[in-house]
């Protein structure tokens, strides 16, 4: 090798080394924007899964917020994320840690009773769930809302 392609070599070892990534030279890969947010979703998901304590456990007893009536001993619940935040949620038991955009919603349909929500945002931030019961039978729907102040932060909710 040429004095010129072992220094590249040796360069090219150390980013290695340093960043965990292979280089491509001066190859340049472009991704679909819809692709490149899946990928960074599940990076941000992955930090979250390292951390061990990020969901504390629930409080002993909290007042009473909604009822809804079961169907055939499931119900599904609607999260609405009104935040300019990504929210991590998590039905315990039922599904792993999960995103949900700022500003979007998703339906968990048919879960069994009890279900435990666990919510955070994503930058930290308090967040005020507001249940609902939907006109669709066994349909709870949850507004996620930036709260104001500490006492009005949750990030647990128990639907028995």
């Amino acid at each position: 090798m040429t004095r010129q392609k072992q220094s590249i070599h040796k360069n090219l070892i150390r980013i290695e080394a340093i960043g965990g990534r292979l280089p491509i030279g001066l190859l340049v890969i472009t991704m679909p924007i819809s692709a490149a947010r899946r990928d960074r979703a599940n990076r941000q998901l992955d930090v979250f899964n390292q951390a061990s304590s990020f969901f504390p456990s629930l409080p002993e007893q909290q007042p009473q917020s909604a009822t809804v009536v079961t169907v055939e001993g499931k119900a599904s619940v609607r999260l609405i994320n009104q935040t300019n935040a990504t929210i991590v949620y998590e039905a315990i038991g039922h599904t792993d840690k999960r995103i949900l955009p700022r500003k979007s919603h998703v339906t968990l349909k048919d879960l069994p009773a009890p279900i435990t929500l666990t919510f955070r945002r994503f930058d930290r931030g308090l967040l005020a769930p507001q249940p609902q019961i939907s006109s669709a039978a066994g349909l709870l729907e949850v507004t996620l809302n930036e709260a104001a102040d500490l006492g009005a932060d949750r990030i647990a909710m128990k639907i028995e």
